[in-house]
């Protein structure tokens, strides 16, 4: 029996899209394409654990490459993205994540990820220290942190005037 599921994933991702591509105007050269990594389990019966099955799908060959996630932890999933799409025969490959939370050294698992050249993230999540303070976050090679504020400040002078 097939299954069939459309991901709300997929939706943000379009919109996304659709944004990049208003951005970049009619007078860009520049097409916007889409690919996917398409992450599955599977539970063997006689098996414990899952089985996690990961697919690109679509071309990237020659392409510059932005992955999209929304919180990077860890740094492993961006780190097994990057991996991918440089064996598909990806370009250039930047990141875009809405939070940075970074435990277990992923600032360091970004930083040390050759094949990326940075990645945006904003500053939705304190920075905190080994201890667990909370600290300013220094401005390294990879990881580019936007601020919010003027977004947020906008709000707030919308609402009430």
């Amino acid at each position: 029996m097939a299954r069939c599921c459309v991901s709300e994933k997929v939706a943000r991702a379009t919109q996304f899209k659709e944004k990049l591509e208003g951005f970049l105007g009619e007078f860009s050269d520049w097409t916007v394409q889409m690919a996917f990594i398409s992450r599955s389990s599977t539970k063997d019966r006689d098996k414990a654990e899952e089985e996690t099955h990961k697919h690109l799908i679509g071309d990237v060959k020659g392409s510059f490459c932005i992955l999209v996630d929304d919180i990077i932890d860890t740094g492993s999933t961006m780190a097994n993205a990057v991996k991918m799409l440089r064996a598909a025969g990806a370009g250039k490959i930047t990141g875009f994540a809405s939070h940075g939370r970074f435990s277990q050294g992923g600032d360091k698992v970004i930083e040390n990820l050759e094949e990326l050249q940075f990645v945006v993230i904003t500053n939705t999540l304190p920075h905190r220290d080994e201890e667990g303070n909370i600290i300013a976050r220094k401005q390294s090679g990879k990881i580019r942190e936007l601020t919010l504020a003027p977004l947020f400040a906008e709000a707030i002078y919308c609402l009430h005037n």
